[in-house]
């Protein structure tokens, strides 16, 4: 592209949605990922990088085995909540869309 320019000729280190989610689980397992307040109790929930990991695998582990995958994308219904999180995850992981 005109005007771009870049010298740097190391290689570009491709990981996915999915891989930096796995990466963090395994670094930082118990540090908030997520932390959600919910009306009108204003109840506070958290789920820690490892869990975030465990339910989305659990979630696209199940969603692959009814076919979904790479290049699907998956329509969720609801509320903004911890598991609309996990179903993004979860689709990121089989390289699906949200």
């Amino acid at each position: 592209m005109p005007g771009l320019t870049n010298s740097v000729t190391e290689p570009i280190r491709r990981a996915t949605f999915g891989d930096q989610l796995r990466r963090h689980a395994a670094r930082i397992p118990d540090r908030p990922a997520i932390i959600a307040l919910h009306s009108p109790l204003h109840e506070r929930r958290v789920l820690t990088y490892r869990e975030l990991n465990e339910q989305a695998n659990r979630l696209a582990n199940s969603l692959a085995a009814q076919g979904v995958g790479l290049g699907d994308v998956v329509a969720t219904m609801g509320r903004n909540t911890p598991e609309s999180v996990v179903a993004f995850w979860a689709a990121a992981k089989l390289g699906a869309a949200v």
